[in-house]
């Protein structure tokens, strides 16, 4: 068993999945373009990453991420902080004492001890971090988020939530969320592809492989996210807003739509990937990993003064208190993706930001309907009025 990695191992760790990583993407994505992709460092002592795009409109891709030392080296000690948490016995205490069913999978792919538990889950995360600053570049968010009319795409997009004083608000919030969100769809994609590919290697992983691995690995991506969404967000467990605030969307309503995209492409693919599992087990795969990343934050990181229910995934159409502020995502991503689809470089359709037509019906309600209803319910309360006179 392995002891604990320094600060400086954890660096060269994440350097070289990142190195991989780019040098992958530049080949099979940025040559055909004729454009460029670079990783860089930073050694700004916060939880960070960044997106910068040269690009000029209409020209090859001109792109840079940008990660700070700090962020990989706290990813790394969230990780392992969240294996002891699903370890702990007073954790384990207080699930006996929640409904059955509460958490029906392994805490812990068994299949993983301890060191490959740790590092998979940091290779996890820190991938779909960078593939989410991939996603901010490869559809050209600064051209959608610059107000100036410009040929050239606004430089830097940031993923820590800002701090200033005064948080942005208005048209320039409500693009910066939706923009966040669809760079969330590509970083989802993006990850489960690079997850098949390499658990679908038989060089890697040979001809006899059950792909126990694999859904190992999709149970720790998950488990990650709620520690990045908190993280990019300072830390901070904020209930909805009725309108968008800031820079980006609140860590539970990221980790719902993510945890949704999550199990909706898996069991699209598990049959090309060869992975027999069932639906309904995929979906209480990815609650339960969402709900174990949420826990650990809310426990951990957390004074606990927030109810477990509003933090665990109950689905978005059971989120009564997102229904104003989707409205104002939707409506802002249906004005802005048809530029955004006309500028995306490369990426599957399904890594495209969708709302389905059974949330936008929720959403939605519209007033016609609203009135239909309250009509109906006055013409029955005057039928009742009616019937009393005439008895009278």
């Amino acid at each position: 068993m392995q002891s604990s990695k320094t600060d400086i191992e954890i660096y060269m760790l994440a350097g070289e999945v990142f190195s991989t990583l780019t040098s992958d993407i530049q080949r099979t994505h940025y040559n055909n373009l004729k454009g460029s992709i670079t990783l860089c460092w930073s050694e700004e002592k916060k939880f960070n990453a960044w997106a910068i795009s040269e690009t000029t409109l209409g020209g090859a891709p001109i792109h840079k991420i940008v990660i700070t030392y700090e962020m990989a080296r706290q990813i790394y000690r969230d990780v392992e902080a969240f294996y002891e948490f699903a370890r702990d016995i007073r954790f384990l205490n207080l699930l006996k004492k929640m409904p059955n069913g509460t958490m029906p999978h392994p805490l812990i792919p068994k299949i993983f001890n301890k060191d490959d538990c740790i590092n998979n889950m940091f290779f996890a995360a820190i991938t779909w971090v960078y593939f989410h600053e991939l996603g901010h570049l490869t559809q050209e968010h600064g051209f959608v988020r610059e107000e100036r009319n410009t040929s050239v795409a606004e430089s830097l997009i940031q993923e820590l939530e800002s701090s200033t004083e005064k948080p942005l608000s208005g048209q320039a919030s409500k693009i910066s969320h939706a923009t966040e969100l669809a760079a969330d769809c590509e970083a989802t994609v993006m990850c489960l592809v690079e997850l098949a590919r390499h658990f679908t290697d038989e060089k890697l992983v040979g001809k006899n492989d059950d792909r126990q691995a694999l859904i190992g690995c999709y149970y720790l991506i998950i488990c990650s996210l709620a520690c990045i969404f908190y993280r990019f967000n300072g830390g901070r467990v904020s209930l909805a807003n009725s309108t968008p605030i800031g820079t980006h969307p609140d860590a539970i309503f990221r980790l719902e739509c993510a945890a949704t995209q999550f199990y909706e492409f898996f069991d699209m693919t598990k049959k090309v990937l060869g992975v027999t599992i069932s639906r309904v087990d995929i979906i209480s795969l990815t609650k339960q990993a969402a709900d174990m990343g949420a826990m650990f934050w809310h426990f951990v990181h957390t004074d606990a003064s927030t109810s477990i229910t509003d933090i665990v995934i109950r689905g978005l159409l059971e989120r009564r208190e997102y229904k104003e502020y989707a409205k104002e995502i939707i409506t802002t991503w249906d004005e802005i993706s048809p530029k955004i689809l006309k500028l995306r470089h490369f990426g599957a359709s399904f890594g495209i930001l969708q709302f389905g037509e059974r949330y936008r019906q929720y959403v939605f309600e519209t007033s016609e309907i609203m009135k239909l209803v309250k009509f109906q319910k006055l013409q029955t309360s005057r039928t009742h009025s009616n019937v009393l006179q005439q008895s009278e």
